[in-house]
Parts: structure tokens; sequence; C-alpha cells
């Protein structure tokens, strides 16, 4: 079945609400298939262990904020991008200011077969962990539980990075990633930042490379950020790839990558990395990443498979040759 309804904030967050505080993480994909059939959801990551500033607490019924600094951060226009008119703003009641722990799962929902062809939603379950005046009363109104902290159709996002840098700018996605007409439903803005183009080049040379065959966030989410400068300057969009492996990809294999290396000998590691990650070509983007690899190595095998040194397939050998060109990394 084709995914015929639009995946809305509101909507997804009415699905995960009506999840019990405690119930497995398998509840997530179970609630929301239920809701919308036409959608493969799926758990891509999660990230443990995080901590910060919770929902300011008026009284134990009220609900001032969802995230403190989040809502300092939202009146700073009101006080001529003051940090300390905003600090001196007074409340309309004393807030209790509790501290969150919990974790975020990631989850992705494919609409078609590019990089960027799908919606990822980050739920947090998150629970108060103190300090607060008295904790008694915040963990009263904010017990443990799911919440949705954001949902994005990537190609959306991505159109919305594309029209900063015009149509035509380097590295502009190409086919399916700006082409699928359910991926392209969610809100396009229009902003005038000007971007570097590593993001679009990452979707370019998954979308161009052996690692193309598999779904990009079957191994990768994005860390998305969307930034409003002071005084109406502009937005900046962009993302930073984030391996999706539970152990942040700690278990693939160490590449000894030094110079004193023989470049045939750092290919065979390099292709022992890409078979025990899953999916060819995978050295490739955890190099630009920096993660396990450094991002010489890039350098290293396109300058050996422009001598002949080094054979790899046709079109990850454009690849390479096209970043030493073009270099870019997100180390």
């Amino acid at each position: 079945m084709e995914p015929t309804t639009v995946l809305d904030f509101g909507g997804v967050s009415n699905v995960v609400a009506r999840i019990g505080a405690f119930e497995p993480s398998a509840a997530l994909l179970d609630a929301l298939s239920a809701r919308y059939p036409g959608y493969a959801f799926s758990l891509v990551a999660v990230r443990d262990h995080w901590y910060c500033d919770g929902p300011s607490i008026g009284t134990i019924t009220t609900r001032l904020t969802r995230d403190t600094a989040c809502s300092r951060g939202q009146r700073h226009p009101a006080h001529g991008h003051s940090p300390a008119a905003v600090w001196a703003e007074k409340p309309p009641a004393k807030p209790i200011a509790p501290h969150w722990a919990g974790r975020t799962y990631y989850i992705a929902a494919p609409v078609g077969d590019g990089p960027a062809d799908y919606y990822q939603i980050e739920i947090d379950q998150n629970w108060v962990q103190g300090p607060a005046e008295p904790i008694d009363e915040a963990a009263a109104l904010y017990t443990p539980g799911y919440e949705l902290r954001a949902i994005m159709p990537i190609a959306a996002f991505v159109r919305a990075m594309a029209a900063a840098m015009g149509a035509n700018a380097p590295g502009a996605p190409m086919g399916t990633v700006t082409d699928s007409p359910a991926a392209n439903r969610g809100p396009a803005r229009t902003v005038s930042w000007p971007l570097a183009p590593r993001e679009l080049h990452w979707l370019r040379d998954w979308q161009a490379s052996s690692a193309g065959r598999e779904a990009m966030a079957k191994h990768w989410f994005l860390e998305l950020f969307d930034l409003e400068e002071a005084a109406g300057a502009g937005r900046t969009l962009g993302f930073i790839p984030q391996c999706a492996g539970a152990d942040e990809g700690m278990s693939l294999p160490a590449v000894i990558a030094t110079d004193q290396v023989p470049i045939l000998e750092l290919a065979a590691q390099l292709e022992h990395f890409d078979q025990r990650a899953g999916y060819p070509f995978a050295w490739y983007f955890y190099a630009l990443r920096g993660i396990h690899l450094p991002t010489g190595v890039l350098g290293r095998m396109a300058e050996a498979i422009r001598a002949g040194a080094v054979i790899v397939p046709e079109h990850d050998a454009a690849v390479l040759l096209r970043w030493l060109d073009q270099p870019y990394d997100f180390s």
C-alpha cells in the first residue's frame, strides 16, 4: 500500500501521546503503523542518556513552556535580541524549572527510493530528574512518557537548502531526491542565508554510489538544524549525518590508514569495513563524517584510483574523483 496520508505533527503527536509511559519502543512502531497503514515505519537509532532543561511549571496544573531554554530563545526578538532583557523579564508566576533526562528514538517513514525520500520522526522518552522545587510537583505534572519532538519530510528540508543556493547550485540533489510527490508535501520555505553545499553533496554521493542500493535512513539519521539569525539577517539550514548503529559504530573494525600502509592493504581494510558495516562504499561516508576513518583516506584512495593503482566500481570511482576536485567533510 502506497502512503496517501500526510504525516503531520498534530496527528503523529496524538498517536505518540496515547502510548503508555512504560511500554516498549516497539509500541511506537505498532501505533504509528496502525494509524498510518501506508507507511513502513522503522526504528533507525536510539540515543540514550541526554539531559536538558525541562518545562517551566507555574503551578500544579500549569505548564508554562515545554523547554525553558527554548522559551528564552523565542523571546529574544521581542527584547531587541538582548539576553539580559530576556533574563530580566518577570514570569507570570514563580516557575519551577526541573531537569529532564531521557532518550530519543529516530524513526524513518520512506516515501520513495531517493536518499531524502522519507520522513524523519524524533520521539523523546523523558522524565523529571531534579533539581526542582518542589520535585514532587514537577513530577506530578510531567511523569515519564513519550513525546513527539519533531517530524520532518527530508525532501522538503533539502528543497529549502537548495533554494538558498539556487536550483543549479553545485551538488543540487537529483532525481528522486526532489521528484517524489509524497516527500514534497512538507512545507518548503524560501531562505536567503547562503549554505555550504556539503549536505547536498552527501545526498548526491549516496545516490550515485554503490551505497545508493540501500536506503540511507537505514544506516544514518540526520541531526537537523534550522537557525534564524539576529535582526533578520536570514536563516541557515543544514544537517549533520549520524551513524544509526546502536553502539554508534563502535563495533566496526579499526582501519589503519597511515601513509606507511600500502595502498592495496588499505583497500582491503576498507572492503572488510564495508562488510562489517553491511553495505557497499560505507567507508566513504564514515570518512566524510570522520568516524572511525580519517578524512585523509578519501584523498589517498582517490589519488590511487586516478593513478590506476586501485580498481573500484566505475560509479564509486566517479564519486571519489569528484570529491578530489570538490572536497568536503563533516568531521
